[in-house]
């Protein structure tokens, strides 16, 4: 069934267009099914041509993926009222998402509308609501109100019955029930803090057409009581609704040892508004398990609810999985949520790894029960075999996950299954890869010795002395140990004098590998010595002075508005000769080696146009506030030609946050590099909270990119890479404050279609650095797996600008002048440190 299109919607050709976007759309989501804008322009776009049975369906399929919004649900609900007249089973599934007091009000409403002449099927479903949103401290109210005047209406037509039949006996007993029940409706909503409960205070009163005083309702009197420090965070998050207003009210209302009821309300009231923040949900699941931890409607739903708004969270998915478990619900519902946490959800195979763990771990428990049988067992083994296949398929590279598997599976073939030949074929394949590192050997050696045989132990020792190379002395000591224990006095001799001449042989390796180096480097020296003596340099201190003096440029010059003139040093390098204006020194001593700045109330400036003048620095950066000092700065006849930078000062420090903004402005058709002058505290940036972006269109700002990932949360910081021009280089960084914001980027905005183009998102992942000393291997059985794989493109780094060192020229003995890239940061230290 298909409606017309409106006046509005625009011609037949402009149908066509809707329905051409409608084909590409689905395309999209045919290639990744997770795009949640692509789902949502779907459903607008089947409304937009009044195709209804096409919008249902494109709902019903995002509504299988993600939690849709309260709109959303009450536009589905508008468009299906003039198709169904049952939509009750659409009612139960929108209140499941999140907490909405509108959503509840047009379940009731529609309840009300369709309850013939039973009144018992609208109010369960206003205990319903009551239930959920009765206690929303901002707008429980209406929902309260709402259900007073249902019974109100029952009440007042049941006293014209009574009028009417004055001695009707039955009449008279309903009005009387009537009235008790709206008595208690009113004392349960004055009983709970409510903005709104003085005026349900009057009518309370006005019902009761008596002049009461707060006195007499004793629960009334407490819950203003609740409700007054209430009121300051309630304002709050009526001006601005952010998730640390939220999390200060919670943690106060946890002080207070409010009703965790009140509590459960205000996390889901937080949710509702932040639904991607896994903060939020990782402190709600706790609460939930501390406080309701045998309700368990309540806990299932908020597991339900976190793995449907943040399905890339390995945690929630095996928490969810472990409280299905806890709580005894059926193995085919906890097989199907492993199932849906491993589908393709992460960007890491870490957290692939943890989610097999833990679904190796629930068969482990149910293996081992007393009732289980071989049938277990063999569903164990088959699920450990699954688990390796998936991740060698998918993370080849990352060996460290079959390891932990093998090591895992081996010791619970050992340990439960008496099946120390199966756990000893885990562990030869372990030690293919490990055969060098020590804790594999004692860890394997530890299960032999308790479930195997002494002599295995003995064999493997002696396998081990001879292929750790990382720690021989702890191996060949933890020999000695066992034969002291185990072992005979002839058996104990053999191990010592083993071990003694492994030690001696390690010994003398090490010592040969000391003199090669120390070999290596004095060849090297006296090759050097000897290219100086076959090619001597200037070595006459007049000669080096000579050369100072042809070289010598001025290292820096002021330029004010005064007079001025430009003459050729002996170099041919043009100087600009300028009187010194008081102010421009800033009526400080100028030392010729170090230019002094207040780093706190100073920025540095470069990559300016050599047509520059103060006045232009001074006029840009006031719009960020008062400018005390614009110290310009100007190289000539450098190698690269002229350098020019400024700082500029600050009378406060405040002025410097928005300076910073400036960043790539274009001044004189150049994109000036706005940084700190303090870069060891300004260039901090955590990869882990920052995504890379690239295939961006060249025409985007660093606004529109802040407006797009300020979807996921809120945005620290935007890095649009350009050129020297001002032009995008086509890739951005964008920083979060916290790890789970940046990896909700990546699974929401990835393939995003930005200015006709699909942007690329990834967790920024600069390479290493070499001068990281390596991690020391930990504990194959009880470490966790840090090892990452991911196919997406890695940060570039930004490029660096090519610098004229001259200044280092003038000094040195070498005829050769040096030249070295380095970054804007340090580009503004060298000149400090000069």
């Amino acid at each position: 069934m298909k409606r017309t299109l409106s006046s509005s919607s625009g011609s037949d050709l402009e149908e066509d267009h809707i329905l051409t976007q409608i084909k590409e759309v689905k395309l999209k989501l045919d290639c990744n099914l997770y795009l949640y804008d692509a789902h949502v322009e779907l459903i607008s776009l089947t409304r937009q041509v009044g195709d209804i049975h096409e919008a249902r369906k494109a709902r019903s399929t995002m509504a299988d993926i993600f939690p849709l919004s309260e709109k959303l649900w009450l536009e589905w609900i508008q468009d299906e009222r003039t198709l169904s007249q049952d939509l009750s089973s659409l009612f139960e599934r929108a209140v499941q998402d999140y907490i909405s007091v509108p959503l509840w009000l047009e379940y009731v409403q529609f309840a009300v509308d369709n309850m013939s002449n039973d009144f018992e099927y609208p109010r369960a479903i206003y205990e319903k609501a009551i239930v959920a949103v009765g206690l929303h401290t901002s707008e429980g109210t209406l929902m309260w109100n709402s259900y007073r005047e249902f019974e109100n209406a029952i009440f007042v037509s049941l006293k014209e019955v009574q009028d009417s039949n004055p001695n009707d006996t039955d009449i008279a007993s309903q009005v009387e029930i009537q009235y008790e029940r709206i008595i208690k409706l009113f004392k349960r909503q004055l009983s709970i803090p409510l903005i709104g409960h003085e005026q349900a205070f009057i009518d309370y009163q006005a019902f009761l057409n008596l002049d009461l005083t707060e006195d007499s309702l004793p629960s009334y009197i407490l819950a203003t009581k609740r409700l007054e420090p209430m009121l300051l965070f309630e304002q709050q998050l009526s001006m601005q609704a952010n998730e640390e207003t939220y999390q200060n009210y919670v943690k106060f209302l946890l002080e207070q040892k409010e009703d965790s009821t009140v509590i459960d309300i205000l996390y889901q009231r937080a949710i509702a508004t932040f639904p991607l923040s896994t903060d939020l949900w990782t402190q709600y699941l706790s609460f939930l398990s501390s406080n309701f931890s045998s309700v368990k409607l309540v806990l299932l739903k908020g597991h339900e609810q976190a793995v449907r708004n943040c399905p890339w969270m390995p945690e929630f998915w095996i928490s969810y999985c472990q409280t299905l478990e806890r709580l005894l619900e059926p193995h085919d519902k906890i097989i199907t949520t492993f199932e849906r946490a491993l589908s393709d959800n992460y960007t890491e195979g870490n957290s692939y790894f943890h989610v097999w763990r833990a679904y190796c771990d629930y068969f482990h428990r149910k293996a081992s029960r007393k009732t289980s049988g071989e049938a277990e067992l063999e569903d164990l083994r088959a699920l450990f075999c699954r688990a390796r296949i998936f991740l060698k398929t998918n993370f080849p590279k990352i060996t460290d996950f079959i390891d932990s598997l093998n090591c895992y599976e081996a010791s619970v073939e050992a340990r439960f299954y008496d099946s120390i030949s199966k756990a000893r074929t885990l562990w030869n394949d372990v030690m293919t890869r490990h055969g060098n590192q020590c804790e594999y050997w004692l860890q394997y050696i530890e299960l032999e010795r308790n479930f195997g045989e002494l002599s295995n132990c003995r064999k493997l020792f002696f396998m081990s002395i001879n292929s750790v190379n990382d720690d021989p002395d702890k191996i060949c000591s933890s020999f000695l140990q066992f034969e002291r224990e185990q072992g005979t006095l002839e058996s104990y001799l053999v191990a010592a004098k083993k071990c003694s001449a492994q030690l001696d042989r390690i010994k003398e390796r090490r010592q040969k590998a000391s003199e090669k180096t120390v070999n290596k480097r004095q060849q090297k020296y006296s090759k050097t010595e000897h290219r100086q003596t076959m090619y001597p340099k200037e070595n006459t201190e007049r000669d080096r002075s000579a050369k100072r003096r042809k070289m010598e440029v001025p290292s820096y010059v002021f330029f004010t508005e005064e007079s001025s003139s430009k003459t050729k040093c002996s170099t041919g390098a043009t100087v600009l000769v300028t009187e010194i204006k008081p102010h421009a020194m800033s009526k400080k001593k100028i030392d010729s080696k170090k230019l002094e700045v207040n780093e706190e109330n100073t920025i540095f400036v470069s990559n300016l146009a050599s047509d520059t003048d103060e006045d232009q620095l001074h006029k840009l950066f006031s719009q960020c506030g008062q400018v005390a000092d614009v110290r310009l700065i100007k190289k000539f006849g450098g190698k690269f030609g002229t350098n020019v930078y400024a700082y500029v000062e600050f009378t406060t420090s405040e002025p410097t946050v928005e300076a910073l903004k400036l960043d790539h402005t274009v001044l004189n058709s150049r994109a000036i590099y706005v940084s700190s002058c303090n870069a060891d505290r300004q260039n901090k940036y955590n990869n882990k909270a920052t995504v890379f972006v690239t295939n961006v269109a060249h025409d985007l700002s660093e606004r529109d990119l802040e407006d797009i990932f300020k979807e996921v949360d809120q945005v620290k910081a935007v890095r649009l890479v350009r050129n020297k021009k001002g032009r995008s280089k086509g890739f951005a960084y964008i920083e979060y404050d916290t790890e789970s914001s940046a990896r909700a980027a990546v699974f929401q905005l990835n393939d995003r279609e930005m200015a006709g183009k699909n942007i690329k998102v990834a967790i920024s992942k600069p390479p290493a650095s070499k001068e990281l000393p390596v991690a020391q291997k930990k504990d194959p059985f009880t470490r966790d797996v840090h090892m990452k794989e991911t196919n997406l493109p890695k940060a570039s780094p930004r490029r660096a600008l090519t610098l004229d060192a001259a200044k280092s020229a003038t000094t040195s003995s070498d005829s050769d002048i040096a030249v070295t890239k380095k970054s804007n940061d340090e580009f503004r230290q060298m000149f400090l440190k000069h």
